[in-house]
């Protein structure tokens, strides 16, 4: 086996791979490029033109001028070539065409039939949260979502599961009847009516026999345009930790890495360290006067700093043998921080959350 490593693209190749999306047209017949190119430059209307490159099996690789441009197309999505479904998905750096998937599309949904208490942003949230990954809910400021007559939410549907057709409503007792409610897609394209599913037709559908496909209540209705602009603002469904999370966490996590290095490094330069005992270390901490913890109180652990810090829900500090307080931690007698002073900034003190 032979490897080769090969040059970085930089500049004008890295702007070309981010601007650049990749999509799949899910049907069993082939698309020529000429009928995808010229039904997409009518229904995208960029304002930068953009090129289509054919690959392989109704892949297409789209290259964009504008970021924007680029960005609207996905967010305005789903869309449609030849009433089949244009799944659309971002090329990632460093990664293939081929590395890309196509199992899932978003959509936004409409869920209708609902009464009135019951339409809430915590109810759309939780029914769009059936879906999958949901990624979009309107919302209102006062949590009642009462600017249309149906919840909306956008969601990234699985394309080899039948379309979710609604659900039934179970009511108190005194109430009357369940209640159906029942789904809308937006934009959405062509579809089996036998078993639900995106890329067939029913005359090739070979999930369900014909008997139980006249049957299956899928049809047309579950199919609707794409809703006016309005007012209501639209909440994206935060799916990873918040990035203020991320480097607080490396911080704490970083802090006992910072003290091992400075050690290392006045030791290198010849500088004697003063050692301390964990004897007198535990009577320099105890001598401020501080009691011992009750047992109920919580003990949070620092990864990485060979302490177990303690906190309880007075004002009171403590401390029992091998437990520093809090108060010591970002303290200039921190036991276990050598006194001597270090050459250069703080490596903490320029590090902002």
């Amino acid at each position: 086996m032979e490897f080769l490593d090969l040059e970085e693209g930089t500049g004008e190749t890295g702007e070309i791979q981010n601007l650049c999306i990749v999509g799949k047209v899910i049907s069993n017949k082939a698309c020529h490029v000429s009928a995808v190119s010229n039904v997409c430059n009518v229904a995208w209307k960029t304002r930068a033109p953009f090129s289509v490159v054919p690959w392989n099996n109704n892949i297409f690789l789209f290259r964009f001028e504008d970021a924007e441009d680029k960005e609207h197309i996905l967010t305005e999505g789903p869309w449609s070539i030849s009433n089949s479904l244009l799944v659309l998905q971002p090329l990632a750096n460093g990664g293939t065409v081929f590395d890309v998937e196509f199992s899932h599309c978003p959509f936004w949904i409409q869920i209708h039939g609902l009464p009135v208490e019951k339409m809430t942003r915590a109810n759309a949230e939780l029914i769009g949260k059936h879906f999958g990954n949901l990624l979009t809910v309107e919302t209102s400021h006062d949590g009642f979502l009462l600017g249309r007559s149906f919840l909306r939410v956008r969601a990234a549907v699985k394309l080899s599961d039948p379309l979710p057709k609604g659900f039934w409503l179970r009511r108190k007792s005194g109430y009357g009847d369940d209640i159906w409610i029942s789904y809308k897609f937006e934009k959405l394209s062509d579809f089996c009516y036998a078993c639900g599913r995106i890329g067939h037709e029913n005359k090739g559908c070979r999930f369900v026999s014909r008997e139980d496909g006249l049957n299956s209540g899928y049809g047309p209705e579950l199919r609707t345009g794409r809703v006016c602009q309005s007012a209501i603002p639209i909440e994206e469904i935060r799916q990873q930790v918040d990035e203020a999370e991320i480097r607080v966490d490396n911080l704490l996590r970083s802090r006992p890495m910072f003290q091992t290095r400075a050690k290392a490094t006045r030791e290198n330069d010849g500088i004697v360290t003063r050692m301390v005992s964990p004897k007198r270390m535990q009577q320099a901490i105890t001598s401020t006067g501080t009691r011992q913890p009750r047992s109920a109180d919580p003990v949070v652990t620092l990864e990485g700093a060979g302490v177990t810090p303690t906190m309880d829900s007075g004002n009171t500090s403590h401390t029992t043998p091998g437990i520093i307080p809090f108060s010591c931690l970002n303290s200039s007698l921190d036991p276990l921080v050598d006194p001597t002073p270090m050459d250069g900034p703080d490596p903490l003190a320029s590090t902002s959350l």
